[in-house]
């Protein structure tokens, strides 16, 4: 199929630096209609597929935006970043390092999404959220106020982070070692745990536990989670 924009003559130097030209659309697409000026990439390698630059937003370096994904606002992508799937990124909202933003993800207002974070799933990022390090934000998880979401952490279900206290994340044990547990409040009060390809409220994680081999490493990360989240 033909490509769906071109590279205008209209250029800019971005703050990093970088010669950026205007995109426009060359026929009708998902996100825009011909003759439609879009936002800025830095070459035609950065955006693909039925994928969208828009407004004033900017993509360059080694940064693709593929796939029915979107970008607009004043957003930035950039550095070897990923945004795919049906994702949208949009306000003031940075991807960059190796972060990717997948799926149905949301990545919006002045949140970041870097180093080798990851959101998908329908999970929305926002406010002034920092998502970094290997972290993963998924499913219908929700990250917003000042909350930071680093190192190990996987975030999913219905998660809302809003603070650092809303989550843990215990790693280093028996056959889990590269397996991180991270439990979190869920948008319904509850706190849910994600270990693996496990996933389940609290209550239900502590009754798999039951009389398992491991059962009682287990048991007693269960009791941290509840003096974490001042169950007991």
């Amino acid at each position: 199929m033909e490509k769906h924009f071109k590279l205008t003559e209209e250029t800019k130097v971005n703050k990093a630096g970088v010669k950026l030209h205007r995109i426009m659309a060359t026929r009708d697409s998902r996100h825009a209609k011909a003759g439609q000026l879009g936002g800025f990439i830095e070459k035609e390698e950065n955006l693909d597929s039925e994928a969208w630059v828009d407004g004033y937003a900017e993509v360059w370096g080694e940064a693709f935006v593929y796939c029915f994904a979107y970008v607009g606002g004043i957003a930035r992508v950039y550095g070897h970043a990923r945004v795919y799937g049906y994702a949208r990124v949009y306000g003031k909202a940075q991807i960059y390092g190796h972060a990717c933003v997948g799926v149905d993800a949301r990545v919006y207002d002045n949140a970041h999404v870097h180093e080798k974070a990851y959101v998908g799933g329908q999970a929305e990022v926002h406010e002034e959220a920092d998502v970094y390090g290997i972290a993963k934000v998924k499913g219908e998880a929700e990250v917003t106020g000042h909350a930071r979401v680093f190192g190990w952490a996987e975030i999913g279900r219905r998660a809302f982070i809003e603070h650092l206290r809303d989550y843990c994340v215990f790693q280093g044990f028996g056959r889990w070692k590269d397996c991180p547990l991270t439990a979190f409040r869920e948008k319904n009060g509850e706190i849910g745990v994600l270990l693996e390809h496990y996933s389940e409220t609290l209550e239900g994680f502590t009754a798999l536990i039951g009389d398992t081999p491991h059962g009682r490493t287990f048991r007693a990360i269960v009791e941290v989670i509840k003096l974490n989240f001042n169950l007991n």
